[in-house]
């Protein structure tokens, strides 16, 4: 217990596993445990932790963490909702298996960059990630994006104090192996990811017909934009399954479109 307790400072917050693994009753009860968790917990400091949530458009585990969201006591204070799209790039791992050199990214030029000579069994090895990658974003694709969009637009409306959404891309090099989107060579690919998931985001605002006040359309991403064709289908979209009209719905932040 001496252990939870420290590792839920002010200085450390663990706001995320809290909300996972506690009831709304055990985190009442733990504001009895200690004077800080007192000071935090359940206030405006606490909520301000819950106000901001993130979610993947397509979960490993199927939506069961988004719905967990949506079913507990505190998903009311849920005020912006961070939608984020995994890129699979599999460009640099198939360029180390041609070349037989271990290929990275450069962390400040966001340039690609060799540094030594792969084994055979190292080799084998990123022939299986190739395969794990193709494998997920067939997977993905496979989905159709009616589904998506009923499942996002369900999750609008079930977060009832929801005003703002931000959309946001990261790179996938393989199982658990995530980059951010502005350090990739493979910009075509994260562009085409970005736009998809800007279409999905407007037609489930449409179909959902919940007031959406702000929309963060990769405003702080240098490696995201929408491009100009996404941009059309989604204003030729508007309106035309019965849904609420989106434009109407929201003003905020806009990326720069990417022309194509």
């Amino acid at each position: 217990m001496t252990a939870t307790i420290f590792s839920l400072s002010r200085q450390y917050p663990c706001w995320d596993a809290i909300l996972r693994s506690l009831d709304l009753p055990t985190i009442k009860a733990l504001r009895l445990a200690h004077r800080e968790l007192a000071e935090s917990c359940l206030t405006p400091f606490f909520l301000q932790h819950v106000a901001s949530q993130t979610v993947e458009l397509i979960p490993d585990d199927g939506g069961k963490a988004l719905a967990e969201l949506c079913d507990h006591p505190l998903s009311t204070h849920v005020k912006t909702l961070k939608i984020i799209t995994n890129v699979y790039d599999k460009s640099i791992i198939e360029k180390s298996i041609q070349t037989g050199r271990d290929w990275t990214i450069s962390p400040y030029a966001g340039r690609l960059r060799c540094s030594r000579t792969l084994a055979p069994r190292e080799i084998e090895s990123l022939h299986k990630e190739v395969l794990w990658l193709r494998e997920r974003h067939d997977a993905e694709m496979g989905i159709a994006d009616e589904e998506i969009i009923g499942r996002l637009a369900r999750t609008f409306r079930r977060l009832k104090s929801l005003r703002a959404l931000s959309l946001d891309a990261r790179l996938c090099y393989g199982p658990g192996v995530y980059d951010s989107a502005d350090r990739t060579a493979s910009w075509p690919l994260v562009r085409q990811g970005a736009s998809r998931l800007f279409e999905l985001v407007i037609g489930a605002i449409g179909k959902s017909g919940v007031l959406i006040e702000e929309l963060d359309a990769y405003w702080s991403r240098t490696g995201c934009a929408v491009s100009i064709d996404s941009l059309a289908r989604s204003l030729q979209s508007v309106g035309q399954d019965g849904g609420a009209d989106p434009w109407d719905a929201m003003r905020g932040h806009w990326c720069h479109p990417f022309i194509e």
